[in-house]
């Protein structure tokens, strides 16, 4: 029971049979319980209002095309196969309404060394730093009928900028490990998911935790010099590694002078080499 209603029924029911101050002058108790029952019920109205949530869209683009005024926002999705509708936050631009799953820029300080859990289920909060989770990013991309492009947007400490967008973009199953497909890439960023060379490709990988990995390291990963057993575990952070591949968004938050050369940082070398970024935003369309 919500606080507020326990305040007032506790305050009733302690005053329920003495009237010597709480009744006007001609008024019974029954009065006085008819009021009682009305500010209760009041009171219950309002905390039922106060908790209803209105599903706004199957996703961003649903609610830039039902209101042609949306703004840019926190909105309440239930994508197909959602068994409970969650909180993203929806960019609304002149291409449409895209759905943010993953945003870093340092100010909330949000740790991403998390477990295979909590990147499931998701963490942060959804109008800040975050990442929407892998299992709402599978629903959100396997939608009947439904096709997504994700793009991914890049800031540096200059302050410049840059994307990458890819026409097609799905989330597989848990079964698989939640593994990354995207299609034809275009833009300023260069393809990082690709890289240079085909044992940086991340295409189709499966994504790896600390707790979790499935990054290719078998048995161990070399980066010049050195060995270990887990891309996760060495740059602490969940991603799409293929022992290792070239991007990262998800690793350490670094800031000048100490952002440059580091081995877990937000890592989109192609381009951006050696350098972590000040910002990244991964987002979602779908029609």
């Amino acid at each position: 029971m919500r606080d507020d209603l326990r305040m007032w029924l506790s305050f009733l029911q302690s005053y329920n049979g003495q009237s010597c101050w709480l009744l006007e002058e001609g008024e019974s108790m029954a009065d006085y319980r008819l009021l009682s029952c009305i500010l209760v019920m009041t009171l219950c109205f309002q905390g039922f209002q106060s908790q209803k949530q209105v599903i706004q869209g199957r996703e961003c683009s649903c609610i830039c095309q039902k209101d042609k005024k949306a703004a840019s926002g926190v909105y309440l999705i239930k994508p197909d196969g959602a068994k409970a509708p969650f909180q993203v936050y929806c960019e609304i631009t002149k291409s449409g309404g895209w759905t943010r799953i993953q945003f870093r820029n340092g100010l909330d300080g949000i740790n991403f060394d998390r477990t295979w859990s909590s990147y499931e289920q998701g963490f942060g909060n959804v109008s800040g730093e975050h990442w929407l989770g892998l299992k709402n990013m599978n629903i959100l991309t396997n939608q009947k009928n439904r096709r997504c492009k994700l793009r991914i947007n890049l800031q540096d400490f200059s302050n410049a900028t840059a994307y990458a967008q890819y026409d097609t973009f799905n989330i597989g199953p848990n079964s698989a490990f939640y593994p990354l497909t995207v299609g034809k890439y275009s833009g300023t960023a260069g393809d990082g998911f690709k890289g240079t060379l085909a044992s940086e490709n991340q295409y189709g990988r499966a994504f790896s935790s600390q707790d979790s990995p499935h990054d290719g390291c078998t048995p161990k990963c070399r980066v010049d010099d050195m060995l270990f057993k887990s891309c996760s575990q060495k740059v602490q952070s969940g991603w799409w590694f293929n022992a290792c591949g070239l991007t990262n968004l998800n690793g350490k938050y670094y800031t000048p002078p100490n952002h440059l050369y580091q081995m877990s940082f937000l890592s989109w070398p192609t381009w951006r080499l050696y350098e972590s970024l000040k910002s990244t935003t991964m987002s979602v369309i779908c029609n």
